[in-house]
C-alpha cells in the first residue's frame, strides 16, 4: 500500500491482537517482528532479543511501555527500542493503522558490505 508517498507493508488485522497481548510474525522483508497491543496503542519491534539472538520478545512481560525478555530479563522500551538494562537496543517500526489493518513502512533493502563482491 502506498500512502503520502511512502510504501507500507501490511502485517495483520488489528482485530487479531487483543489489548494486553502480543504476537510474533515473520515477514520476508523485515524478518521476525513482535506486535504489541498495550494500553490501546500498537507497537512493532524486532522479535529478536539481541542478548542471545532469540525470537522471544513477543512472549515477554509487558508493563508501563516496556517489554522484559522472558529469557534473561533484559528490558526494552516499546516505543524507542532502547534497552533499559545495559544491553543492545532493538529495532522498532512505526505502525500505521489503516482500514482495520496494521502496516509498517517498507524498509529500503541494502546489500551488506561483505556481499559486495558476490
Amino acid at each position: 500500500m502506498q500512502k503520502e508517498g511512502k510504501q507500507y507493508i501490511q502485517l495483520i488485522a488489528v482485530s487479531a491482537i487483543p489489548n494486553g497481548k502480543a504476537i510474533s510474525i515473520h515477514d520476508e522483508s523485515v524478518g521476525d517482528v513482535a506486535i504489541f497491543h498495550h494500553n490501546g496503542e500498537y507497537y512493532v519491534t524486532s522479535n529478536i532479543c539481541p542478548h542471545h539472538h532469540a525470537a522471544v520478545l513477543a512472549q515477554g512481560f509487558v508493563e508501563d511501555g516496556t517489554v522484559t525478555c522472558p529469557l534473561h530479563g533484559y528490558e526494552y522500551e516499546l516505543r524507542s527500542g532502547t534497552c533499559l538494562t545495559g544491553g543492545a537496543d532493538i529495532k522498532t517500526f512505526t505502525p500505521l493503522i489503516y482500514e482495520g489493518y496494521l502496516y509498517i513502512e517498507e524498509i529500503e533493502q541494502s546489500q551488506p558490505k561483505w556481499m559486495m563482491n558476490f
